[in-house]
C-alpha cells in the first residue's frame, strides 16, 4: 500500500471523526505517512517570514490543529499504523485545545516547532522515543512520569508562561533547554524534582528563567552546563551531576539564588563575576572533586565559600580537601584555619574560653600553623636578648661564681678564665626549655637589689668601668625572668601538640 493511499485513508478516518479539516490539519494527515514535516505556514517549507508564533493571534484558521487530532494519531489503531515511525513533525501551526495523552505509549517522536500552543501539554506517564518543541510557544507543559528514550528540546526560542514540570521523568538523551525562556513569576518555571537524565541538562546561551528551577535529587548523567543563562532561583539540591556543573557568565547575578546542598558534580567550571550575592550560595554538603577554568587559590574560594547565608563547616573541609589533592597543602591549611576561627566566633563562649581561643589562635593558628610558635619564640629570645644585654651592661647580671663574682663588681667585667657572658644566648636558654648552651649557668640576676644603669652616659665603655648610679631596679629583670621561662615552655609545649594534632583545626 503507498503513501498517498495511506494519506488518503488517514484524512477520510479524521474527516469521519471531526469533522471539516483546516488546511493545517490536512498537511498533518498527508506529511505523517511519508515520514514528513508539515510545514503549515505560507511559505512550502520551513524558514522564512511568517513562522513567529509570537504573531500566532494573527495566523489564520486554516493554520489550526485541533489538540484533540493529534492525540488521535498517537492512540488510535487505525491512525497508529498508517504513521510512519519518523513520527508527527508540525512546522508553524497554531494547536488548539489541551493535548491530552495521558499515560499514552507513542512509538514514534512528537516534533512541534514554531508552534503555538493556546492550552496546557499534559504528558504525564507517557512513553516516547523523542519530544521536541524547539522554537515553539506553549502555557504550560505537565510530564510527570514522561520515559522519553531519545532527547526533550525545549530550546531556540521555545517559551513558556506558565510551568514546566518533568517529576521523576526518565530521559535517555539530553534535556536541552538552551536558548529558551520559562517565565512563571513567583512560581516554579522548570521542575524537574527526581528525574534522571542520562545526557547533558543544557541551561544555557540565552536560557532565562523568571521563576524557580528545580533539579532537586536528579540524576544528570554527563553536564549541567548554566553558561550565559539568567535565574532567578536554581535549586539543585542532593543532584548528582556525573560530569561538569558549568556556571559561567550568569546574565543576573545580584538577583539569582544558587541551592548546591547535598549536591555532587565531578567538576567544578565557574567565575567570580557569577558567583550569587551574599547569603545567595547554599553548598552545605556539596560534593565535588575538582575545579576547572575556574578561579582556584585559597583567596578567592575563601571569598566563594563565605558567600553561604550562615556558616557550615563542610563547605571549608570540601575546599580544602580539593586545595591539598591539587597540592596547595599552605591554601588548605588556612582554608580550615578560616573555618575554625568562624566557628569559634559563632559559639557564645564564656570571656575565660575566648581568650584561650585568641591565644590558640595568636600561637598556632588553632593547630594549623604550629610554625607560628616558633616564630613568638624567636621574639621573646630577641627582646630577652637586648633586655639581657642591658641588664649586663648594668651590672643586673653577675657570674654565679664567688671569686668572678667579686672581680666583676671591682673592674666591671668578669675575670679572663670565667666563660664570657652572651646576652643572646643567655635569653634563648631561658626561651627554649631543655636547651643548655653553658651561659646561665654561669651568669644570673644580681643577689643585691641593686643595678647601674647606662642612661646619660657617652658610651658603653665608660658605663661599664666607671660603675655608674645605683638604683633599686634589678627586680624587673627578675620579673621578665619569670615571664620569660613559662612564656617559653608554653610556647614551645603549644608548638609540639600543634604538630602532634592534639589541637585540631579541621576538627
Amino acid at each position: 500500500m503507498g503513501f498517498a493511499q495511506h494519506a488518503n485513508e488517514l484524512e477520510m478516518l479524521a474527516h469521519s471523526h471531526f469533522g471539516e479539516l483546516t488546511e493545517a490539519e490536512r498537511r498533518l494527515l498527508r506529511a505523517v505517512p511519508r515520514g514528513e514535516t508539515a510545514c503549515c505556514g505560507p511559505n512550502p517549507g520551513p524558514g522564512g517570514p511568517g513562522y513567529d508564533p509570537s504573531d500566532a493571534d494573527k495566523w489564520s484558521s486554516e493554520r489550526e490543529i485541533r489538540a484533540a487530532l493529534i492525540s488521535w494519531l498517537c492512540v488510535n489503531t487505525e491512525a497508529v499504523k498508517r504513521v510512519d515511525r519518523a513520527g508527527i513533525q508540525v512546522y508553524g501551526a497554531k494547536i488548539v485545545g489541551r493535548l491530552n495523552l495521558f499515560f499514552a505509549a507513542i512509538g514514534f517522536p512528537l516534533f512541534f516547532q514554531l508552534c503555538r500552543f493556546d492550552d496546557d501539554i499534559d504528558l504525564k506517564f507517557v512513553t516516547l522515543p523523542a519530544l521536541n518543541l524547539s522554537g515553539s510557544r506553549i502555557r504550560s507543559l505537565i510530564a510527570d512520569g514522561v520515559h522519553v528514550r531519545a532527547d526533550v528540546s525545549l530550546d531556540e526560542g521555545f517559551a513558556c508562561f506558565g510551568e514546566v514540570r518533568v517529576l521523576d521523568a526518565q530521559i535517555g538523551g539530553s534535556l536541552c533547554c538552551r536558548d529558551g525562556i520559562f517565565k512563571n513569576p513567583g512560581n516554579v518555571a522548570l521542575a524537574a524534582d527526581r528525574a534522571e537524565i542520562r545526557g547533558d541538562v543544557l541551561l544555557d546561551g540565552g536560557f532565562s528563567a523568571e521563576g524557580e528551577v528545580r533539579l532537586p535529587a536528579a540524576l544528570v548523567g554527563s553536564q549541567l552546563v548554566c553558561d550565559g543563562g539568567a535565574f532567578n532561583t536554581l535549586n539543585l539540591q542532593g543532584a548528582t551531576i556525573k560530569n561538569g556543573f558549568l556556571w559561567r557568565r550568569i546574565a543576573n547575578v545580584g538577583a539569582s539564588q544558587l541551592d548546591l546542598t547535598n549536591a555532587s558534580a565531578d567538576v567544578i567550571s565557574d567565575d567570580a563575576a557569577s558567583w550569587p550575592g551574599k547569603g545567595n550560595l547554599h553548598v552545605d554538603g556539596f560534593v565535588y572533586k575538582r575545579f576547572l577554568n575556574s578561579p582556584m587559590n585559597a583567596r578567592e574560594r575563601l571569598a566563594w565559600v563565605d558567600l553561604q547565608g550562615e556558616f557550615k563547616p563542610q563547605p571549608y573541609r570540601q575546599l580544602a580537601k580539593i586545595l591539598r589533592e591539587l597540592g596547595d597543602d599552605r591554601g588548605a591549611r588556612r582554608i580550615l584555619f578560616e573555618m575554625e576561627d568562624r566557628r569559634r566566633k559563632e559559639q557564645n563562649h564564656h570571656w575565660w574560653q575566648r581568650c584561650w581561643d585568641w591565644v590558640l589562635k595568636t600561637t598556632i593558628g588553632y593547630g594549623l600553623m604550629s610554625e607560628r610558635a616558633l616564630g613568638w619564640l624567636l621574639l621573646l629570645a630577641a627582646v630577652g636578648g637586648v633586655l639581657s644585654s642591658l641588664a649586663y651592661l648594668g651590672g643586673v647580671i653577675v657570674p654565679n661564681d664567688r671569686d668572678a663574682y667579686e672581680i666583676f663588681e671591682k673592674r666591671g667585667y668578669p675575670p679572663d678564665y670565667y666563660p664570657k657572658f652572651n646576652p643572646l644566648v643567655y635569653s634563648f636558654e631561658h626561651s627554649f626549655p631543655l636547651i643548655t648552651l653553658g651561659v646561665k649557668d654561669h651568669w644570673a640576676p644580681a643577689p643585691t637589689a641593686a643595678v647601674r644603669l647606662p642612661v646619660l652616659q657617652w658610651s658603653i665603655s665608660q658605663a661599664v668601668s666607671n660603675h655608674l648610679s645605683r638604683v633599686e631596679a634589678v627586680w624587673p629583670f627578675r620579673y621578665w625572668l619569670w615571664f620569660q621561662v613559662p612564656a617559653g615552655w608554653g610556647l614551645a609545649t603549644l608548638f609540639v601538640v600543634g604538630l602532634t594534632g592534639v589541637i585540631k583545626g579541621d576538627s
